[in-house]
């Protein structure tokens, strides 16, 4: 019988499990996971660091790409896919609740954070975005669309502020 002993054991081996598979596949950068569904859905790079909350729980394996050199703050949250569906009748996860089904979320697409971007505390990025090489995510910012290279973005819903260079030296980078 499965008691709920059983039960709490059986998560805290897995969590074990899943924090000793990441840090033995991942002693090339310093990103700690957090509340992660399924740590194969999450890539990251050489030399990035930070505390990754990862949101991926539409069963489709969306993905989060980090890129090298990554800088991550603290309270920073990845909603891969938990997205609800608005075009029903109703926004409430009926599936799940009623008929037993596991997902009914869904999502735009992979996460991906280019080389050496910064990602300031408490920033929320959404489904499908791409942040490109260099950006930087101020603090507090949700990101709603994708990150043109080496901008700096912020608010809500965040909108490039400048760039951390002229756009000749930009090319020159890339």
């Amino acid at each position: 019988m499965f008691t709920m002993e059983k039960f709490l054991i059986y998560r805290v081996l897995r969590k074990l499990y899943r924090k000793n598979y990441w840090e033995k596949n991942n002693k090339h950068n310093g990103i700690i996971l957090k509340n992660i569904h399924n740590y194969k859905n999450v890539v990251a790079g050489n030399y990035s660091y930070g505390e990754v909350d990862a949101i991926c729980s539409s069963g489709k394996n969306e993905k989060l790409y980090i890129g090298n050199f990554v800088s991550i703050a603290n309270g920073v949250k990845f909603i891969v896919s938990s997205e609800h569906p608005y075009e029903n009748l109703s926004t409430f996860p009926f599936k799940v609740k009623f008929l037993n089904e596991y997902y009914e979320s869904t999502s735009k697409g992979n996460i991906v954070i280019k080389d050496d971007v910064w990602i300031g505390e408490n920033a929320l990025i959404l489904s499908g975005i791409t942040v490109e090489q260099g950006a930087v995510i101020g603090a507090g910012s949700v990101v709603t669309k994708n990150v043109p290279p080496y901008a700096i973005v912020g608010g809500n819903p965040a909108k490039t502020i400048k760039y951390r260079f002229p756009e000749q030296i930009i090319e020159k980078l890339l």
